[in-house]
């Protein structure tokens, strides 16, 4: 049909179904995305908490649904299709161990400087006003997924948590009660 929008539903145990479209569905299947499956959201907490093994992607899927209902009720002007892959790709800079490895970095300035300063000098450049693994997903989705609209996103998601210059959308994506909260909250609480 014409100007028909097919949709694909994934199960999800804190929201039942979410819906993506083809082009979040495209997003999705990308291996720099699927690779947050193996990405544990608590770092090495499950190894305390057994059934606390959920992941980035199951989290990042998540704040994507969140911050599909939130741009609904906003009376702002946004691109809320934009605002949603935001959301979606928040975490896509992570690394193994999440938030550990970013204090796993102090360690190698430690040991090598040169290697960390090349490291910082390519991922992150002049502006070190956010953390590693939000610098590093500005990176990925410039320079690596090869998405249609990824300059788009990454110059968006890098206004929000770099250049904090993008206040009604960072209230979304990145703010005190913001789509990536709701869902950890949710998830991690469930999961617990």
């Amino acid at each position: 049909r014409v100007g028909h929008k097919s949709m694909k539903r994934i199960r999800d145990p804190i929201y039942g179904y979410i819906s993506l479209d083809d082009k979040v569905i495209k997003i999705v299947d990308n291996p720099f995305f699927q690779r947050l499956r193996y990405i544990k959201q608590n770092g090495l907490a499950y190894l305390v908490f057994p059934s606390a093994t959920h992941t980035r992607f199951e989290h990042s899927l998540g704040a994507f649904h969140v911050a599909s209902m939130m741009v609904e009720k906003v009376k702002g002007n946004i691109d809320k299709e934009l605002i949603k892959k935001v959301a979606l790709l928040h975490d896509i800079g992570h690394m193994p161990f999440s938030h550990t490895f970013e204090q796993a970095l102090e360690i190698l300035k430690e040991m090598d400087k040169d290697k960390y300063n090349d490291l910082i000098k390519n991922i992150i450049g002049p502006r070190q006003a956010a953390k590693f693994h939000e610098h590093m997903g500005v990176y990925i989705i410039k320079n690596c997924m090869g998405l249609d609209d990824g300059t788009s996103i990454a110059e968006k998601m890098a206004d929000i948590y770099i250049n904090k210059q993008a206040k009604i959308e960072a209230s979304i994506v990145s703010s005190t009660l913001d789509a990536d909260r709701l869902d950890f909250l949710q998830r991690d609480s469930y999961y617990f």
